[in-house]
């Protein structure tokens, strides 16, 4: 099955080219969808597709980033697109992935391998809420996910050529896990959207305090 999220579709056959497209590739994580996150494990260590500063960014057509925008500083070591996080070993504990929306389907095999083998105890992985998508959803998500986060009101993203969050998104956001969850994290996404367990997968939720 490909991973070629250009040409992704729906079980009913919708496009996904919607959100696969360059300039919402380039959109920043807003902080309201990490932060929860980082305080419940005690700080993300690698985000290995983060998003470069305003001068090493390159945007579509004529749009020009934001002169003062920074780079994204999620975790303690922010992987730039130049080191190429597909390339190189996790080897951590807690990692956040938020990649370009045309690239979800090889961050999930890479996300999904790092875990199993070890190189990453636990994945937090943003993706569009979309699924009925047959080439990431499916394949990896249903089938390997302990638990789907699904946001209450939509998110709004960062867009890159004002640095402030853009309004107007036309799709809703979910949050993947691969490996545990603490149970605060989950009370916090119970109460704030939807919360889907699959007991049959791997991890699941646990005590705080009870490690990946």
């Amino acid at each position: 099955m490909s991973t070629d999220d250009t040409t992704s579709t729906t079980v009913d056959g919708t496009s996904m080219a919607f959100v696969a497209n360059k300039k919402k590739d380039s959109w920043r994580t807003p902080p309201a969808l990490y932060e929860p996150i980082a305080e419940a494990v005690d700080g993300i260590d690698l985000d290995p597709c983060a998003g470069p500063p305003g001068d090493r960014l390159e945007l579509p057509g004529d749009a020009e980033p934001a002169d003062d925008l920074p780079p994204t500083d999620i975790a303690d070591r922010n992987v730039m697109p130049w080191e190429d996080g597909l390339s190189i070993q996790w080897n951590t504990d807690d990692v956040f992935v938020n990649p370009a929306f045309s690239e979800v389907g090889k961050w999930l095999a890479m996300a999904v391998g790092a875990w199993m083998a070890g190189d990453a105890n636990r994945v937090f992985f943003v993706t569009a809420a979309n699924t009925g998508t047959l080439s990431w959803y499916h394949r990896w998500i249903a089938s390997f996910a302990s638990v789907t986060y699904f946001t209450g009101p939509r998110q709004n993203y960062i867009d890159p050529e004002t640095g402030e969050l853009a309004s107007g998104v036309s799709f809703n956001t979910a949050v993947s896990v691969f490996g545990t969850i603490p149970e605060s994290l989950a009370k916090y996404w119970k109460q704030e959207g939807d919360l889907v367990v699959r007991p049959w997968n791997a991890g699941g939720i646990v005590e705080d305090g009870g490690g990946p």
